[in-house]
């Protein structure tokens, strides 16, 4: 756990930090579904002296930056991935100069950190591997990581250069602080400025593994990460289709559909696929689904468990959350709104403060016909795959055609369906967990090892290749 020490508020008295921290913790220990798994009788007084500490730095009213910080580290107590906070902000259309203008009067843009580079410092070498130029993944942004030794940080990433209005040169757009295990935990930057925490970070093969930012260095450039959108094509020269999923998001319902009905005859005829989830966060297990085909040998059981944690607040946000499907169901999916809807009532006759098993989540099991191609199928995938991402991975471990290559995912099994609230003062957004898997909380943080852990000396997608047209 970490603790920051800061000094002034800026908020009015009466509401302020102190007041969202006792909503926080009021609100996780009534409805988080792994409170009691992590607060179990001999841990209540441990537990009681952590909120004791963290209550004194929060009462004297701190900044709104060192406020989420501190949250974040009583947040991180429980270790449900699924579970967060994070500043909200304001959407910024920056073809309307007016907003933009609005946007960078407002105290988002005018309380960002900054912290001045000397230049010479840049242009010479560096004697820490990890200082220099990164670019952003999609190329708005170019930093310089320097090292700031601070009470709450060992590295700030600096913007040299961003092609939006928003941000500008000497703002800091992450920081880096050193975990035990030589990785990092980050808090990252918006586009709107608004800031989420990233607990674990690795650097290899020049990148931020979990920030998506890879280095620049004039002799060795980095390989360029995998890309930020849905793609498909035949890799040259070999008989290998290549399928790119970079989410599975609720919301990519009917794009997703789309694409995978135009590529399934391709992938079908091919020897050899990639499916490279790399950096996916997950969604939706129904858009992991059609993927099914393209590995299947034998029958597919569902792994997973669903423990619902029913509490008059996780049906509020469940009955927000329907909604939401309703008011877009076109890219939701009409399927998806009814089985929502359907459960709803069901969980509605459970009995409050209780958990129930979803009966559905332990009897499905895939029967299909097993295709002649492709003869075998590689899941690349890194730390940056989770939650349905993950429900991907259970689902190829089984017998069936495919390879996992790469490193541990994630590790964000253990809880799932997250909502969010907002805190009442300051307008954090806490993202809390409403359902456990309790034969899945062995890889809640670990996350599943691949049968193969490529190496970070050489390019992932070169090494996946030789895998596959391996004998």
């Amino acid at each position: 756990m970490l603790f920051f020490i800061t000094t002034g508020a800026d908020q009015q008295p009466g509401c302020g930090c102190a007041q969202d921290f006792s909503f926080t913790v009021q609100y996780l220990e009534r409805n988080l579904p792994g409170f009691a798994h992590t607060v179990p009788p001999t841990r209540r007084r441990q537990y009681a002296a952590f909120k004791q500490q963290l209550g004194r730095a929060v009462a004297a009213q701190p900044s709104r930056l060192a406020c989420l910080k501190y949250l974040t580290t009583y947040v991180e107590y429980f270790r449900d991935s699924h579970t967060s906070i994070s500043t909200a902000g304001p959407t910024v259309p920056e073809d309307d100069r007016a907003a933009v203008a609005r946007f960078l009067a407002s105290p988002d843009f005018t309380v960002s950190g900054t912290l001045r580079v000397d230049s010479s410092r840049r242009n010479a070498a560096a004697s820490d591997p990890l200082e220099g130029y990164y670019q952003a993944a999609d190329g708005t942004y170019r930093v310089y990581l320097t090292r700031s030794k601070t009470s709450r940080r060992d590295y700030a990433g600096v913007i040299v250069a961003a092609r939006t209005r928003l941000w500008r040169p000497g703002q800091i757009k992450f920081e880096l602080r050193r975990n035990p295990d030589a990785t990092y935990q980050a808090y990252q930057y918006q586009r709107n400025h608004s800031v989420y925490y990233v607990p674990v970070v690795r650097f290899a093969q020049g990148r931020l593994l979990g920030l998506g930012w890879h280095k620049q260095t004039p002799n060795q450039p980095a390989p360029p990460p995998a890309g930020p959108t849905a793609d498909f094509r035949m890799l040259a020269g070999t008989e290998v289709a290549y399928l790119r999923l970079p989410s599975f998001a609720g919301e990519q319902w009917a794009q997703l559909d789309s694409l995978y009905r135009a590529v399934a005859p391709r992938i079908l005829r091919s020897k050899y696929l990639i499916i490279d989830v790399r950096d996916n966060p997950g969604g939706a297990d129904r858009n992991v689904t059609p993927l099914l085909p393209f590995f299947y040998a034998r029958p597919i059981k569902e792994t997973q468990a669903e423990e619902y944690y029913v509490t008059a607040d996780n049906l509020r946000r469940y009955e927000e959350y329907l909604r939401r499907l309703q008011a877009d169901s076109a890219r939701y999916g009409s399927d998806a709104v009814w089985s929502f809807r359907q459960k709803l009532t069901w969980l509605k006759q459970v009995p409050l403060n209780s958990f129930v098993l979803n009966p559905q989540s332990t009897q499905k099991t895939y029967t299909l016909t097993a295709s002649l191609l492709p003869l075998k199928v590689a899941v690349l995938y890194n730390r940056g795959c989770a939650s349905a991402c993950e429900t991907l991975l259970f689902w190829a471990r089984q017998p069936s055609k495919a390879v996992l290559v790469g490193e541990n995912s994630a590790g964000f099994v253990g809880y799932g369906n997250s909502l969010p609230v907002t805190t009442p003062c300051q307008g954090f957004v806490l993202n809390v967990s409403t359902l456990r898997f309790k034969n899945q909380l062995a890889y809640e943080e670990t996350g599943v090892a691949p049968h193969i852990r490529l190496r970070d000396n050489e390019d992932w997608l070169a090494q996946t290749l030789r895998i596959l047209q391996s004998p």
